[in-house]
């Protein structure tokens, strides 16, 4: 083999080892907090490409946390993953998550490019359009980089943030 193959092999082996561990160390911190959570490998999650979202025929690792949300380990990034019947959704209150985290997504849950959420929305913007949609389930994403320090602390304000909405499974 070429020796730059070599190299990327073995970058790409350091990275996902980094990844799956990360994902396994945070699963055993939540199960030492006594949550009721499964460490599962999904496939066909979306990354962001050079501005295009591109399927990944590849599985990464989700710590599904149960009835509250996903915590999910992507090439470049972590995320937190909650879904909402829309009804429940169009009751809550955005303007900490908005104004708290540079990196949010809302979106559709049948169809993940329906986007809900500009920067310059407002959260009244937001539930206009979530309620003007077809969707019926309501995905919200907030991404991290891997060097964030109190990820499972920050999943945990968040998910008590959105308590009481009835948020749904969707793995």
């Amino acid at each position: 083999m070429e020796d730059r193959i070599i190299n990327s092999i073995k970058t790409i082996h350091e990275h996902l080892n980094q990844i799956y561990i990360r994902a396994n160390n945070d699963y055993k911190d939540l199960l030492n907090r006594r949550f009721t959570c499964q460490l599962v490998f999904f496939k066909e999650n979306y990354l962001q490409v050079d501005g295009q979202y591109q399927l990944q025929h590849y599985p990464i690792p989700i710590i599904t946390v149960n009835e509250i949300g996903d915590i999910g380990y992507n090439l470049d990034r972590v995320f937190f993953e909650f879904a909402f019947e829309k009804s429940d959704f169009l009751s809550k209150d955005l303007g900490y998550l908005i104004h708290h985290f540079d990196s949010l997504e809302i979106y559709g849950g049948h169809d993940c490019l329906v986007d809900f959420f500009q920067k310059e929305d407002t959260p009244e913007m937001i539930l206009d359009k979530v309620q003007h949609s077809d969707e019926q389930i309501i995905m919200l994403a907030i991404y991290f980089d891997y060097t964030f320090k109190g990820l499972i602390n920050t999943f945990l304000k968040v998910s008590k943030t959105l308590k009481g909405h009835n948020q749904i499974n969707t793995h």
